[in-house]
């Protein structure tokens, strides 16, 4: 999952058939906006990753949808009207996504997927770096645990004093905090974004992260409302 791409879009900020304004209010009201049109309103889904490991199982609710499963990363977005009144998914207001094995992103000035080999791979080490990240206005990590896994969790934004730009941000104050060894994960921080990292310890070696990222930070409050069943509905196994 490359947020080189996500970033570029959700700095643009163009939802197709719904203003992002009008998302961002609803989120903010503490709901998604119940979707009509001539596609059938979609159901509860209970899914069970095929891809991504540990194996996980979750709640999908009607107005989010599953994006990506693959053995590095599972992705749920909130679906908005598309352009002949369906529900599409769309990351350029909101996402939740899960990652296999993320990892401290080297800090250069290219924003590379390269991990930085002098931070730690467990979950209280992930939480630690991104909490003192030079660039990042984060909190102190916490305690937590997540379908069953124990871990450590931080929320983070961009310092408003920080001007650095990763190269595909558009000029945008960025920050790279995950990559991982096989390049397939990259997530930059930018702009206004708020997110929170759950980084949880697998047995036997590993982590999952949980990311719930507000593309524009005033909208995060009512962003964890809405994505606070689906991560408690979540369950990780070893098959």
């Amino acid at each position: 999952m490359d947020r080189r791409l996500l970033g570029i879009a959700a700095v643009v900020l163009v939802v197709a058939g719904m203003g992002a304004g009008l998302l961002f209010g609803a989120i903010a009201a503490g709901g998604l906006p119940s979707l009509g049109g001539p596609t059938p309103a979609p159901t509860v889904v209970v899914y069970t990753s095929k891809g991504f490991q540990p194996t996980t199982t979750v709640t999908i609710p009607p107005n989010w949808a599953l994006t990506a499963d693959t053995a590095d990363a599972m992705e749920i977005l909130p679906l908005v009207e598309g352009p002949n009144g369906s529900p599409v998914p769309s990351a350029d207001v909101a996402s939740l996504s899960l990652f296999h094995d993320a990892r401290a992103a080297l800090q250069d000035p290219a924003c590379t997927t390269t991990p930085e080999p002098a931070v730690g791979a467990d979950a209280k080490s992930l939480a630690s770096w991104v909490a003192a990240r030079p660039g990042l206005t984060a909190t102190e990590p916490k305690a937590v645990t997540v379908g069953g896994l124990p871990g450590w969790e931080v929320e983070a934004t961009i310092d408003p004093t920080w001007t650095t730009s990763c190269p595909f941000a558009n000029g945008a104050p960025s920050v790279s905090i995950l990559a991982n060894d096989s390049g397939s994960i990259r997530w930059v921080v930018f702009g206004t974004e708020r997110l929170r990292l759950d980084f949880l310890d697998v047995p036997g070696g590993g982590t999952v992260t949980v990311n719930t990222s507000a593309t524009e930070g005033s909208v995060f409050p009512g962003l964890a409302n809405e994505v606070a069943p689906i991560i408690a509905s979540m369950r990780f196994s070893a098959g």
